[in-house]
């Protein structure tokens, strides 16, 4: 099985698992796909989503210089608006969008969940301090269900090759 034929199965078992993933946990479940992609030497990183997101806004780079710590309110205080967050990953010369729905094909700054991608990208870093709070964020996700995604991703990736 290829890479994005198995992000694809590991997101419908996350979504069946973890129905409410979407609405709180996103950051979370990119953060360990960011974290296992980039074990196996696959340039990933965290994309933003939000229909506040255009061209002529403001960018993550931009944003990352003036913060002051790496919270979400921080972020949104400063115009990047955390309506859904996923993975961006590059197989061979293909760039791809990754969330629970599956991988897609990105083009230009590209989409996730229907919403405009922001320009730049966040490091894995940054996704994890992020998901590790969960003031900001939608409260319907269970944040204590994180370990147990941790293991669930992390098990999927046992004996991946790319």
């Amino acid at each position: 099985m290829d890479l994005v034929e198995h992000l694809n199965k590991l997101g419908k078992e996350v979504k069946k698992a973890y129905p409410d993933i979407n609405y709180g946990g996103c950051c979370v479940y990119a953060a360990i796909v960011v974290k296992e992609l980039q074990k196996l030497n696959v340039p990933a990183q965290g994309i933003v989503a939000s229909h506040a997101a255009c061209d002529d806004e403001v960018t993550i780079d931009e944003v990352r210089n003036i913060i002051q710590n790496n919270s979400i309110h921080d972020w949104q205080n400063n115009g990047i608006s955390f309506s859904h967050v996923g993975v961006e990953f590059r197989v061979n010369k293909t760039v791809y969008h990754y969330d629970t729905s599956g991988a897609k094909k990105a083009r230009g700054l590209g989409t996730l969940d229907g919403m405009p991608v922001y320009q730049g990208r966040l490091t894995l870093r940054e996704m994890e301090e992020l998901a590790g709070t969960d003031s900001g964020w939608n409260d319907t996700f269970n944040r204590r269900c994180i370990p147990g995604l941790k293991r669930l991703v992390k098990a999927s990736f046992q004996g991946v090759t790319v």
